[in-house]
């Protein structure tokens, strides 16, 4: 007495009871992709993956600086023009040079906050295609240069840039002298 037994087996399903009233609207959905949207999105996602591709390698230097569109890395190396160009080029970037006064400051803060007090930095400039006229690593001329007073001078052979840290001016100096090599990395 008292106690339940199992239940039963289910019965047949009975018909339809009437409808009942229509429920309350619910939130937009998302809309298909038409062609252009696609293309769109597909666009962004390589935009993105650049730039974080672009991050990643200038993160694994020890200092960085965004300078626009590219970052200026250094990790310590001094080396020769060559070999910082050689460097550069097998970290996906190439040897520093601003192309304006807010680059030469950028590159100038990062030599500063490195340590480079005292030094002079390379910079993708030479004359050694053709003597006194500088150029940069593609062989054009730069629209924007910062050279010291009466430099660039020649002096014994100089045919490499660099930039002065203490001042943020340029100077020419022999290229295979060992100096800080700063690379810069753009998309």
């Amino acid at each position: 007495m008292g106690a339940r037994g199992p239940p039963g087996y289910p019965g047949m399903r009975g018909s339809p009871g009437p409808k009942g009233q229509a429920g309350f609207p619910g939130l937009p959905g998302l809309s298909g992709f038409r062609g252009n949207d696609s293309m769109s999105l597909k666009s962004e996602i390589q935009q993105l993956t650049t730039k974080i591709a672009l991050m990643e390698k200038a993160s694994g230097f020890t200092k960085f600086r965004k300078v626009g569109q590219k970052y200026y890395v250094y990790d310590g190396l001094e080396d020769s023009f060559d070999q910082g160009i050689q460097f550069c080029k097998e970290a996906g970037g190439t040897m520093v040079l601003p192309k304006d006064d807010a680059e030469n400051q950028a590159l100038l803060r990062l030599s500063v906050a490195s340590g480079l007090s005292g030094k002079k930095v390379f910079i993708g400039l030479t004359d050694r295609q053709r003597e006194g006229q500088f150029v940069d690593l593609d062989g054009q001329l730069s629209n924007f240069t910062k050279w010291d007073l009466d430099q660039p001078d020649d002096y014994e052979e100089n045919d490499c840039g660099t930039l002065i840290v203490d001042s943020g001016n340029w100077d020419d100096v022999g290229c295979s002298d060992p100096r800080p090599v700063i690379c810069e990395i753009e998309t």
